[in-house]
C-alpha cells in the first residue's frame, strides 16, 4: 500500500517537472478522412420518337348558290361638267349582273337627258316614268339656265321594261311629276297650280281640282299605295287630302 502511494507520488512530481521544460503535448489519435466513394448514377439517355405532324382537314366550302340574275337601271353624266360651267347630260344605262363585277354587262338605254330628270318606278314595276328637260319657247336650245329663265321645262317620258320602248306621256311641260299611281297613272303637278292624273293607256288627262298656289305647298307626299296623297300648304298651314280613287280633297287643320 505504502509502495503504491509512493509510485503516484513520484509520477506526479515527474509530471510536474515535465510540464516546467515545455508544453505538454498531448498526442490524439485522430481518424484519417477517408473521402466517400462517388457513385455516378449513369445519365438517362432520351430517346426522341418522331411524332407526325397533325394532318389539319380542311372544311369544305360550302356550295353557293349562283348569283340572282339582277338588271340595274341608274343615270350617269358621263361628262362630269362643273356646277356653272355647263349643263348635265344625263344618259339611263342598263346593267346586268354576273358572278364579278368586272363583268357585268352594261350598255346605255337613254342619251342625252338634259338636267336632273326625276324618275319613279311604277307599283309593278314595269314602267319607268323620267322627265328631261325641252325646248319650250322654241329657240332651239336646251339648258339648265333656259329652265331657271323659264325658256326650257321638263316633260313626262315613259320607259318600258317589258318591250324597251320610250314614249311621250305629257307636252304640255308639267312643273314636276309626284308619282305614279296604280293602273299604271302619273300624277303631275303643273304650272297653272293643277294636279293632273294621265292615263298611260291613252294619255287622257284628268284635273285633281282645286288648284293650289305656287308659293302655298310646303311638301307632297303619296301614300305607299299610291291611292291617297297629302299636300301641306305652308302659308296657310292647312293639309290637303286627296283620294285619288274619287278625285276629291278633303280639308284638314294641322
Amino acid at each position: 500500500m505504502k509502495k503504491s502511494l509512493l509510485i503516484l507520488l513520484l509520477s506526479l512530481l515527474f509530471l510536474m517537472i515535465g510540464c516546467n521544460d515545455g508544453e505538454l503535448v498531448v498526442t490524439v489519435p485522430t481518424e484519417t478522412a477517408v473521402p466517400p466513394t462517388a457513385t455516378t448514377e449513369p445519365t438517362p439517355t432520351v430517346t426522341e420518337t418522331a411524332v407526325p405532324s397533325p394532318t389539319t382537314a380542311l372544311t369544305p366550302l360550302p356550295t353557293l348558290p349562283p348569283p340572282p340574275d339582277w338588271v340595274l337601271y341608274f343615270l350617269w353624266d358621263s361628262e362630269n361638267v362643273p356646277s356653272g360651267l355647263g349643263d348635265p347630260v344625263q344618259t339611263l344605262f342598263k346593267a346586268v349582273s354576273s358572278i364579278t363585277p368586272e363583268n357585268w354587262q352594261i350598255e346605255p338605254v337613254l342619251e342625252n337627258l338634259v338636267g336632273w330628270p326625276q324618275s319613279i318606278l311604277s307599283l309593278d314595276k314595269t314602267i319607268l316614268t323620267i322627265t328631261p328637260l325641252e325646248d319650250l319657247n322654241g329657240d332651239g336650245y336646251v339648258s339648265m339656265q333656259g329652265y331657271n329663265r323659264g325658256s326650257d321645262g321638263p316633260n313626262i317620258f315613259v320607259y318600258s321594261f317589258v318591250d324597251g320602248s320610250y314614249q311621250r306621256a305629257t307636252g304640255d311641260f308639267p312643273r314636276f311629276l309626284v308619282t305614279v299611281l296604280e293602273g299604271n297613272k302619273i300624277l303631275a303637278r303643273y304650272y297653272d297650280r293643277e294636279f293632273r292624273i294621265i292615263d298611260l293607256a291613252d294619255l287622257s288627262v284628268t284635273q285633281l281640282a282645286p288648284p293650289i298656289a305656287d308659293d302655298g305647298i310646303h311638301w307632297i307626299i303619296p301614300s305607299p299605295e299610291r291611292t291617297v296623297i297629302a299636300v301641306n300648304l305652308h302659308s296657310a298651314q292647312l293639309q290637303l287630302i286627296a283620294y285619288l280613287s274619287t278625285i276629291k280633297w278633303v280639308l284638314f287643320e294641322i
